[in-house]
């Protein structure tokens, strides 16, 4: 959710249904062995959350378990708009890591036409974790405002806060501000 009101601004409500689908799973070690099995699991692996920016812009998440159909799916982040429909698509959710395969393209209504939209990274020479780091690290010595705050930090643990409020009582949660 960070990145989407890094983008758009901040949440204004929450309404969110967080369920269990897998409730007993196995353990894997790094070799992709099994070395325990049948261990109960508490925590959620589906949420749907939707509610409005600020903004009045109404947003829609969904976050689900397992693996993907394809691995190619694990991301699909869609702004839609009056004249046309931007999507982001990628292999994972980890937006602040990276990816290699993140695709960017654009629809315009009025003519139909897909556009792919080249996506740039600074420190190409860089792993995914590193070049995340690297940035945030000349944001900070650059003091250019664009890396995170304690503030901003505050802002999602109350947004997630709010989704689990508005799952365990139903209806919309309103996240606090600071």
């Amino acid at each position: 959710m960070d990145f989407i009101t890094h983008v758009l601004g901040d949440v204004e409500t929450v309404s969110a249904e967080l369920s269990t689908s897998w409730p007993i799973v196995d353990v894997y070690n790094e070799e992709n062995h099994v070395v325990e099995r049948n261990i109960p699991k508490h925590a959620a692996d589906q949420a749907f959350i939707t509610g409005r920016l600020v903004s009045s812009i109404p947003y829609s998440l969904i976050f689900r378990g397992g693996d993907p159909m394809d691995q190619k799916d694990g991301l699909r982040w869609t702004i839609i708009a009056e004249k046309g429909e931007l999507q982001l698509s990628g292999d994972t959710v980890m937006l602040n890591i990276g990816s290699d395969d993140l695709k960017l393209r654009w629809k315009e209504y009025a003519t139909g036409k897909i556009k792919d939209i080249p996506i740039t990274a600074r420190k190409e020479d860089l792993s995914h974790p590193a070049r995340n780091v690297g940035m945030a690290l000349d944001s900070f010595a650059e003091r250019d405002g664009r890396g995170a705050t304690f503030d901003d930090a505050m802002e999602m643990h109350h947004f997630v806060e709010a989704v689990y409020q508005s799952a365990r009582r139903g209806g919309v949660a309103v996240p606090k501000h600071e």
